[in-house]
């Protein structure tokens, strides 16, 4: 599950440069309940209890009305200019992991929504013999598979807390604007380094600034949305070396890392 879902009740949010009559998202308008009309409200989530299930995910009702947005949203995903801003960010961070990745033969991208990314990551990496993208919303996992006309790409519904993978399967692991929907995300990134190859790299792209800050009071309590609280958790995970870049905007970063 990835994507941008500022709260409407946070005046700071996305910076993004649009034109026009269109609103940059997270940036009240008067008039208006919120930054864009078609993004709604975005709804905390919690650990879920234990199941009989072992194995298969299983969200609190929370998380699931929120995957169930992003299924809403999945058709129309890559569309109109909330689908460039993906596409831009996207394209960004594929820059950012190939400078330190530059010949990865295993990649596994963390909330990958429609795919898009590790489309662009199979053209770019064309020796790459597997590309495997995860996804918490089920109707962003098939339209991925309906984009895919690569043999190496191939996607699955999961949540980042409980990755379907081996250990050490990837050497490189990537997740954009994902990672504040996690509900674990300490367990989440533990589980990152789980299936990271020692010696492989990690980039996390996501909202992380102070102009956040207020978001954290309206909602979003928990969440590590400060370079901060992130490198606090990365380091708990395991992860070391971490640099910070600017991706897009005032409030896109990434930090890469190595296990």
């Amino acid at each position: 599950m990835t994507g941008l879902q500022p709260p409407r009740t946070v005046t700071y949010g996305l910076a993004c440069y649009c034109s026009g009559r269109e609103t940059p998202a997270g940036i009240t308008q008067p008039g208006r309940g919120g930054g864009v009309a078609d993004v709604p409200e975005v709804v905390r989530t919690r650990r879920s209890r234990p199941t009989g299930c072992p194995g298969r995910p299983r969200w609190p009702a929370t998380a699931r009305g929120n995957i169930e947005v992003f299924d809403q949203r999945a058709p129309g995903y890559e569309s109109g200019w909330l689908g460039r801003l993906h596409h831009d960010i996207a394209n960004r961070a594929a820059d950012l992991a190939l400078a330190c990745s530059p010949a990865p033969r295993r990649v596994l991208d963390v909330g990958c929504g429609t795919g898009y990314l590790l489309r662009e990551l199979a053209i770019r990496v064309p020796d790459a013999e597997e590309l495997a993208g995860l996804d918490a919303a089920p109707a962003m996992i098939e339209a991925a598979r309906s984009a895919a006309m690569d043999d190496r790409l191939s996607f699955r519904t999961g949540v980042a807390e409980r990755l379907p993978y081996p250990a050490a399967a990837f050497d490189l692991v990537v997740s954009t604007t994902s990672f504040d929907h996690w509900a674990d995300q300490r367990a989440g990134l533990t589980e990152c380094g789980r299936v990271l190859a020692p010696g492989g790299h990690f980039v996390l792209a996501d909202q992380f600034s102070a102009w956040l800050l207020p978001a954290l009071l309206a909602g979003r309590r928990g969440k590590a949305r400060t370079k901060q609280r992130a490198s606090q958790l990365l380091a708990a995970a395991g992860f070391r070396s971490l640099q910070w870049h600017s991706l897009y905007a005032v409030i896109i970063r990434a930090v890469t890392a190595t296990k």
